[in-house]
Formats: structure tokens, C-alpha cells, sequence
């Protein structure tokens, strides 16, 4: 049986941090990190469409000084734009 998109995403992602991730590396740098591995792990439309919302949230989040409920709000915005 094949994984749903989502699930496909989520354990492309967890299994490139465990397997790849810099435990140095800041905020922007595995926020990046995660963006791709969720674009490589999405399964078909529907992943992909998922995996550039994780992307619009990561971008946010990334960037962001700290994260509160404004900068969440933002990076759901910034992921609805994209998609």
C-alpha cells in the first residue's frame, strides 16, 4: 500500500534529518533542508502541491526572529500564495 501524499512528506523529511542533517546548521539552513526533502519525497500532484506549502511555511519560519502567532499566520499566508 502506498503512503498518502502527506504521510509520503513527512517521512521523506524525517528521513533526510536523520540521515543527512547538519546538527549545526541554523534555522534558515534546515528550513531549506526541510523544503527539499519534502519537494523530493512528494508522491505525485498532490505531494507536490504539499511539499510547496511546507515550503511557503519553511521560507517564513526560516527567516523569521522569533515565532509567535503573527510570523505562523505569515507563513501560512506565504504558503497559500505559493500554492
Amino acid at each position: 500500500m502506498t503512503p498518502s501524499p502527506a504521510a509520503a512528506i513527512v517521512n521523506a523529511v524525517v528521513d533526510a534529518l536523520e540521515r543527512d542533517a547538519d546538527q549545526e546548521a541554523d534555522r534558515a539552513a534546515v528550513s531549506r533542508f526541510v523544503a527539499r526533502a519534502a519537494l523530493l519525497g512528494g508522491r505525485g500532484n498532490s505531494g507536490v502541491i504539499l511539499s510547496v506549502l511546507v515550503r511557503g511555511v519553511t521560507d517564513v519560519l526560516g527567516e523569521a526572529q522569533r515565532i509567535d502567532s503573527e510570523t505562523i499566520a505569515r507563513a501560512l499566508r506565504s504558503a497559500s500564495d505559493l500554492a
